[in-house]
């Protein structure tokens, strides 16, 4: 997204999976070498810190290592962001709005590639990588029933039929609301998945949306940081795209 004074993100996270898949008793299954299920860890922890990276968090102690599962993050200090995450076949760089730009952001992503090239005992360019993602999660305060908040704030048509709440034992208040699609894209060949929901978890009331843009690694190959470099700028295109054209002109003012 664009760096903007009052922008809604919440954060920005990286995502990328691998493991060689097995099917075992019609279930996919992940298959890792005993090398990287003793070392991966402990090596990525390494270079981390040489690179400043050293203040790190075990999030899943004395727990046994599960596919997919994050288990130690890393920073440079305490609460600081960018952030890495890994576990057995997953890392994820992760970013708050404060401090956000796009090119650094797509930097600590770079670095952090670079780091789990030197940590993986298998190396970036042999890792049967099948899963990348980039997320942009932001949030709108408003306390609008969700009719009136599309209406007045996104592009996007949510409405009600009348016959329905025209029922007598139905009530025309709507308690939540989820609005989710996805469309495919070319470039990077993915999908883009978005969702917009209605959190009355808070007092005062907000909406999150969730914009990911994602591709399947199994019909093309991200072995370089170069060409992950290349799929990063190409789905942020898109997601600047999503963001400017689902959020209605008049409310995109409101961060500016």
């Amino acid at each position: 997204m664009p760096t903007l004074p009052n922008a809604p993100l919440l954060e920005a996270i990286f995502e990328l999976y691998w493991g060689k898949r097995i099917i075992q008793n019609q279930m996919i299954q992940f298959q890792f070498s005993q090398r990287e299920i003793d070392s991966f860890i402990g090596r990525f922890s390494s270079s981390a810190e040489k690179v400043g990276f050293g203040f790190e968090e075990s999030l899943t102690p004395n727990q046994p290592k599960l596919p997919h599962l994050i288990s130690n993050r890393f920073r440079s200090e305490a609460n600081a962001y960018p952030c890495y995450q890994i576990g057995l076949g997953i890392l994820t760089v992760n970013q708050i709005n404060a401090g956000y730009s796009w090119n650094n952001f797509k930097d600590a992503i770079l670095n952090g590639l670079r780091i789990l090239d030197d940590s993986h005992p298998d190396k970036l360019k042999n890792l049967p990588m099948f899963l990348i993602k980039l997320r942009y999660l932001d949030i709108f305060k408003s306390s609008l029933d969700p009719v009136t908040f599309f209406k007045q704030n996104m592009t996007i048509e949510f409405s009600l039929p009348n016959r329905l709440l025209q029922h007598e034992f139905l009530t025309n208040v709507l308690v939540d609301s989820v609005v989710a699609f996805s469309v495919q894209s070319s470039k990077p060949k993915g999908i883009l998945s978005i969702t917009i929901q209605r959190n009355n978890q808070t007092h005062d009331g907000e909406y999150v949306m969730d914009t990911t843009l994602s591709s399947s690694l199994n019909d093309f190959c991200l072995s370089e940081i170069s060409d992950i470099a290349t799929w990063l700028e190409d789905a942020h295109l898109i997601q600047k795209h999503a963001f400017e054209t689902i959020i209605s002109p008049t409310f995109q003012k409101t961060f500016q």
